[in-house]
């Protein structure tokens, strides 16, 4: 089945969006000591969720207005696919506001060793997609 121009355009965008995250991610976890831990870990759930929205208007599936990954995963009928652990979900719903405002997440909790999990996380399922949606 081939995917409506109108609706591969709205893919396209997503997957323009989230390289947006992908590149500024990478790009500041080169600071090494002075990364901003909590910026990577917001970038990363940024990617998953704007691809997970890519594939789900490929599928011509309702895109919802939310951050929570649970509810992204759940639409998709083969998550499986996607290679999403359960305590990854919940990482990464966490990160799109927690880390975001001040005193909503200790800032210790955010290592560089944390921003590089999410920052992988996320890498690993943007392959995933990106496979689905046919374009690697």
């Amino acid at each position: 089945m081939t995917t409506p121009p109108n609706i591969q355009h709205l893919v396209q965008l997503w997957i323009d969006k989230a390289e947006e995250d992908y590149i500024a991610a990478q790009h500041l976890l080169l600071l090494n000591a002075l990364m901003p831990t909590s910026v990577i870990c917001f970038h990363a759930q940024q990617i998953v969720e704007k691809y997970l929205k890519a594939l789900l208007t490929q599928r011509q599936i309702s895109v919802p207005k939310t951050h929570d990954m649970e509810v992204l995963v759940l639409l998709i009928q083969d998550a499986e696919l996607i290679g999403l652990k359960d305590f990854e979900i919940f990482d990464l719903s966490e990160y799109a506001v927690e880390t975001r405002y001040p005193g909503m997440d200790e800032p210790s909790s955010l290592t560089p060793e944390v921003a590089r999990k999410a920052f992988e996380t996320a890498g690993r399922v943007r392959n995933a997609i990106r496979k689905v949606l046919g374009n690697p």
